[in-house]
């Protein structure tokens, strides 16, 4: 599509001068007056004035001639213009332990609350209940704000008889797959897969559809088909990531696995055998080299690195691990450079595997030596959840933005899809991950995440990857295993 061109203030101001005074030339006058400050300067300024509203409006407009670009409310009329429906909010779901004195019933609809205020019920009556056997919930409050971790706590609003007020979500299935409504680049991602992959009789553009149609906790659905032969096809969902639960995981629950199924089945044509799963996590370790601003201390910006000789340099090696924890203050790292920390000084960062984020830390003590360096820190290297840092853990050099620069990584992959379900040459193409690999959702880490990386932080002015455990999720042995697809462990920045 052509790109919209509208002229600006001074634009129709001048047009409509010069309309005048070629038009007062024309008629005799020598001199017409069209300067800044004359009568009709004020008139054309006035004119612009007036006729700019209606250009801006045009303007405004102007992205929601397409789907690409709509904003809401045009957006949602998109997506009434092609017959979708809403996707609502949708509640958690899970199991709870529930702690008896003897056998118990549990009635269907019996209400719990949780500190928060949120709501739940028994999804069914269970009998016969003993101490620490599970029952399933729901949430009646659907959103986000239902899910729970495991561990976390439940109180019966009127405990059933020889039931304990008390109940714990499952660590096995804790309370999850609860959505906000979807946003609007979901509502554009199931537009576009209308657009796109038409989906007629049971294709893979209308399964995906149908999967995105059954839940907002649905990130994205991809489809694999003829993967088990002729009319069997695989669906495969991933979620998002819950940073603020440190949920890190791309598989969805069960319970969100049962709700797609219960929609395949319902709108799938019959003759189809469609198999849905989620996709499998497969952790990747990455450690970037970066050109940024040197630090305030050498003359920088302060959107640099934070000491003027940023430690950990890379001399040889291609990351920095942690090779020993003698307590959450002091640590090993088998950095090959042979230029020691600067104690008081010299600033790191480590990269939780567990928050999947960056703390930054002073060294205030240094022994050792090259490959072996001894480090005592101004504070602990600890998770949220209380994990502290363990071998094996990345560590880089202290950096203004070092923090965003975690959450940005967390985002890129994040955006992968899974690979492939098989590397049979005899199921391939044909059962090739819809949409391919290659024009959607790559599953690869590659030059796009450096691209995306250097936009989202424009004080990086260079980057390259150091090191990638793996560049590709990997594929399968067999085809009822789950595609799997990257989710980050460790990460590290270095100087360039």
């Amino acid at each position: 599509m052509a790109e919209l061109s509208l002229p600006d203030l001074e634009t129709l101001r001048d047009q409509m001068l010069e309309d005048l005074e070629l038009g007062a030339i024309d008629a005799g006058v020598s001199a017409p007056p069209v300067e800044p400050g004359s009568e009709w300067y004020a008139l054309a300024t006035a004119e612009a004035n007036l006729h700019a509203i209606g250009i801006q409006s045009v303007a405004l407009a102007a992205g929601d001639v397409t789907p690409l670009t709509a904003q809401e409310p045009k957006l949602d009329e998109w997506r009434q213009s092609f017959g979708l429906p809403v996707v609502p909010a949708y509640s958690a779901r899970g199991r709870i332990v529930v702690e008896t004195t003897g056998s118990a019933t549990v009635p269907e609809g019996q209400a719990l609350t949780h500190a928060t205020g949120a709501r739940y019920a028994a999804t069914g009556t269970t009998i016969n209940l003993l101490n620490n056997d599970e029952i399933e919930v729901v949430c009646l409050d659907p959103g986000d704000e239902g899910n729970r971790d495991a561990g976390d706590k439940l109180q019966f609003v009127s405990p059933p008889a020889n039931v304990k007020t008390i109940a714990t979500v499952s660590d096995t299935e804790p309370i999850q797959g609860g959505a906000d409504a979807e946003d609007p680049e979901r509502k554009r991602e199931r537009i576009l897969n209308r657009t796109a992959n038409a989906p007629v009789g049971g294709n893979w553009g209308q399964l995906r559809e149908i999967a995105l149609n059954a839940s907002p906790a649905v990130q994205d659905a991809y489809v694999y088909p003829g993967l088990g032969g002729p009319a069997s096809t695989k669906l495969v969902i991933a979620r998002r990531f819950d940073a603020a639960r440190r949920v890190f995981t791309r598989t969805p629950s069960s319970a969100l696995l049962t709700v797609v199924r219960t929609a395949i089945q319902t709108n799938a044509a019959d003759a189809l055998a469609v198999v849905a799963q989620g996709v499998a996590d497969e952790a990747v370790d990455v450690s970037l080299t970066v050109t940024i601003p040197n630090s305030v201390l050498a003359g920088g910006d302060g959107n640099g690195w934070l000491d003027a000789a940023p430690w950990p340099a890379l001399n040889g090696d291609t990351r920095v691990t942690v090779t020993s924890v003698t307590d959450e203050r002091t640590i090993t790292v088998g950095a090959l450079t042979t230029t020691a920390p600067v104690a008081g000084q010299t600033r790191i960062a480590w990269f939780s595997p567990v928050d999947r984020a960056f703390t930054v830390r002073t060294v205030l003590t240094q022994t050792g030596t090259a490959g072996a360096w001894v480090l005592g820190l101004d504070g602990p290297l600890t998770s949220s959840d209380g994990s502290t840092v363990a071998v094996g853990d990345y560590v880089s050099p202290g950096a203004a933005n070092v923090v965003a620069y975690g959450v940005t990584w967390r985002g890129l992959l994040e955006a992968l899809g899974p690979g492939e379900n098989t590397a049979s040459t005899y199921r391939l193409p044909r059962a090739a991950r819809r949409p391919l690999t290659t024009t959607e959702d790559s599953p690869d880490l590659n030059a796009s995440q450096l691209r995306a990386f250097g936009n989202v932080h424009p004080e990086v002015l260079d980057l390259a990857y150091s090191y990638r455990s793996v560049t590709g999720p990997t594929v399968p042995a067999a085809i009822a295993t789950a595609p799997n697809v990257l989710v980050p462990r460790h990460f590290a920045v270095y100087k360039l």
